[in-house]
């Protein structure tokens, strides 16, 4: 799996088959984007995991309640 910029360069890559740390895993964060200062920054994480909903891996991102 791979991620593209406009002009079609490479921006990370993740190879699924050959890597035992995806194996029996349901889903992966592929990268994160998330503001500094005045723009944008993308960070390729590649982080498996073993549930596939969305909620679960959402609840890493926001806020944590008091």
């Amino acid at each position: 799996i791979r991620a593209v910029d406009g002009k079609n360069i490479e921006m990370a890559r993740f190879g699924l088959s050959g890597d035992a740390s995806y194996n029996g895993m349901c889903s992966m964060v592929f990268a994160e984007v998330y503001r500094k200062d005045a723009g944008w920054k993308f960070r390729a994480l590649g982080n498996p995991h073993q549930t596939d909903l969305f909620v679960h891996l959402l609840q890493n991102y926001l806020p944590q309640r008091a």
